[in-house]
């Protein structure tokens, strides 16, 4: 992979927004915290005593979150209540061929990193306490992150991801057991047919399953996939 830690095409930034989500109504019930923004984290209220999930989406075509978001949402409501639970919107730079994304995550990373540390010097959170969610290319967002936060997070979760452009890379240029104290992964289709495989095929975790030897599911579609680890949960 060439370049990968350089963002190209004239991105000068890979902006991040983050959005705390509210458990009754996770897609639509939205508040938006700024970095730098005391006021943004009373509006939003923001509990830095609870447990904090970042989720990541990864590279998208039509530049909208699918609906597999707000559903992992609703599930880390149900199983933590009290809990926060951010999503890292960057779609802006998603949504854009998949080698400019991907050349990018390593700055949404950095950019993620930025409000992590900024969250822990303004309320005192427990990166302990912290889990990042990433789903393709936002795993490996999640792994720039960790790496790019003085101390480390707590927990790392990677689903799929992705394997263009970062299989057979070093670790400090993907997803890796050194970005946060525990690292697990689920590969679910990383051995495609005709050498095409989406999921990253190596093992980046300190744990990485791979359900029916991480080949593509038996009568489940990739989007089914995650609707059902949102409602039944791997965590």
């Amino acid at each position: 992979m060439s370049n990968i830690l350089e963002p190209i095409w004239g991105f000068k930034t890979a902006h991040a927004k983050f959005s705390l989500r509210r458990p009754l109504d996770p897609t639509d019930d939205i508040c938006y915290i700024v970095t730098g923004s005391l006021e943004s984290l009373i509006k939003c209220n923001f509990n830095a005593t609870s447990k904090t999930f970042l989720v990541i989406h990864g590279w998208t075509v039509t530049g909208m979150f699918e609906s597999w978001v707000g559903k992992l949402v609703a599930a880390l409501y149900k199983r933590e209540p009290s809990a926060n639970v951010i999503v890292v919107d960057w779609l802006s730079t998603a949504h854009n061929h998949y080698t400019v994304a991907a050349q990018n995550t390593k700055r949404v990373g950095e950019n993620v990193a930025h409000f992590i540390t900024w969250m822990k010097e303004a309320t005192g959170l427990s990166l302990e306490s912290l889990h990042l969610i990433g789903y393709s290319l936002g795993a490996h967002v999640a792994g720039f992150a960790g790496s790019h936060v003085s101390n480390k997070i707590g927990r790392i979760t990677g689903l799929d991801p992705a394997g263009p452009d970062f299989e057979g890379e070093n670790a400090h240029r993907r997803l890796s057991p050194d970005d946060a104290h525990f690292v697990d992964v689920l590969h679910t289709f990383s051995r495609g047919s005709l050498g095409l495989s989406i999921g990253i095929q190596q093992p980046v975790g300190h744990v990485d399953i791979y359900p029916n030897g991480g080949r593509f599911q038996p009568g489940c579609n990739l989007r089914g996939a995650l609707e059902k680890i949102a409602k039944f949960g791997i965590f």
